[in-house]
Order: structure tokens, then sequence, then C-alpha cells
């Protein structure tokens, strides 16, 4: 969440995709959810990536 807060005073509409993150949780910090990851490339100009490296993703 950091990032999207730093990208929030450029300005930018900030959207995100997480399927972990508990509901509600966009209205905390002023952004907007989508619900497939389809939806998040078909509507963003840039995209960033954050996850952890595990055993499962590395």
């Amino acid at each position: 969440m950091a990032v999207s807060m730093r990208a929030k005073v450029f300005g930018f509409n900030v959207i995100f995709f997480d399927p972990y993150l508990s509901d509600g949780i966009e209205k905390v910090f002023g952004i907007t959810r989508v619900f497939t990851l389809q939806d998040l490339l078909y509507r963003s100009d840039c995209v960033t990536l954050h996850c952890s490296l595990n055993e499962h993703n590395h």
C-alpha cells in the first residue's frame, strides 16, 4: 500500500487487484479495487507488481 499512497500524491488514480486482502481495504486507503487481473490490465496505463518471494513463486 505504500506505493499506492505515493502514487496518489502525484495524482494517480490507483486501482489494484489482490484476491487475498480483506474487503473494504480500498475504502480505508481511498483507492479502487478490481476483481480480475484482466480488468486491472484493461484499465491501467501503468502496472507495478509487488509480491513476496517464496518457494512457491521462485
